[in-house]
């Protein structure tokens, strides 16, 4: 994970990996440290740099509060994947791209409840894809075929012009 330490400002600096990353129309929820509150409508998002973009194993988490079930991306890194989708009745999605350009998907029912805190991972070891919800696993499944790399930044609360719109809640 990468805990974001400052709380304030535009631009934040990991304090565990030291890399910096730069925030855009949200705002600090004030007395947390490390969380971000992203409003409706707007553009938004906190972009990070990815040291090594050629890696094929990964994991991705976030405590977030979604202020609806229908609010799009709030991690997504184009062309490799992206998680979690609030894609609207309870249904989170994810995708993580294959080395062949093709897209490997996942839907989990009821998976989302608006204005609550929830955990989600997605973690790839190349072969396999483990998501977990609030620390339970809800899905385990092979890759068919190794995820591809990507040199986009990883978007945090954007849709980087995919999908729906921009992720609308709290993040942490």
């Amino acid at each position: 994970s990468l805990p974001f330490n400052e709380g304030r400002g535009a631009a934040s600096k990991d304090a565990v990996r030291g890399q910096s990353a730069a925030i855009h129309d949200a705002r600090w929820i004030s007395g947390a440290s490390s969380l971000i509150a992203f409003p409706e409508d707007t553009e938004k998002a906190l972009t990070l740099e990815d040291p090594s973009p050629e890696r094929k194993a990964f994991t991705v988490e976030a405590w977030c509060k979604p202020q609806k079930t229908d609010t799009g991306y709030l991690l997504l890194k184009k062309y490799a994947f992206g998680f979690p989708n609030f894609a609207g009745d309870g249904k989170v999605k994810g995708y993580v791209r294959r080395d062949n350009e093709k897209d490997w998907g996942l839907t989990l029912e009821n998976a989302v409840e608006a204005n609550a805190w929830q955990h989600y991972v997605l973690t790839c070891d190349g072969r396999v894809v483990w998501i977990y919800r609030n620390g339970k696993l809800v899905e385990d499944r092979p890759l068919p075929g190794p995820p591809a790399t990507s040199t986009a930044p990883f978007l945090i609360g954007a849709n980087g012009g995919w999908g729906q719109g921009h992720f609308t809640g709290d993040a942490g």
